[in-house]
């Protein structure tokens, strides 16, 4: 079929309107997988310090988890500290990682419930202990 132009209007053969239909759909794809993925890009709250507890001196380091965040974190002390996770629920105080003594760990916490979960540090040696510390969770 001949294609004849009166007026000033595009005109195109059949060809020529599966091309750009295909076209508008790979644009289209493209535009949906941008939004898609920029939308799903995850950015992270770190925490890397290197403390000094003098005895019977505490540490915390708290942050706030919503429910199935994952957070990780890892340590190293000088010597053995004792130490947990936990999270204030009015006067009760939860311990999903309860009191361990330890001088290095390496884990991870996944949040049950959106809380402000503090990792705590207490020197129970009669001298002081270094710890180093790192805390890597994801953020919204």
């Amino acid at each position: 079929m001949a294609c004849t132009q009166k007026v000033k209007v595009r005109c195109m053969t059949t060809a020529g309107i599966k091309n750009n239909s295909i076209l508008m759909v790979i644009k289209l794809f493209f535009i949906v997988a941008t939004v898609i993925l920029s939308g799903c890009s995850v950015t992270h709250a770190a925490e890397n310090k290197a403390i000094s507890l003098r005895p019977g001196e505490i540490h915390e380091s708290c942050h706030d988890l919503a429910t199935g965040i994952k957070l990780n974190y890892q340590y190293t002390g000088g010597s053995v500290t004792l130490f947990n996770i936990h999270y204030h629920k009015g006067k009760e105080i939860i311990y999903p990682v309860p009191d361990e003594l330890a001088f290095r760990r390496n884990s991870s916490l996944t949040a049950a419930s959106t809380q402000t979960y503090c990792l705590m540090w207490r020197n129970i040696q009669g001298r002081p202990v270094a710890v180093q510390y790192n805390v890597d969770f994801p953020t919204e």
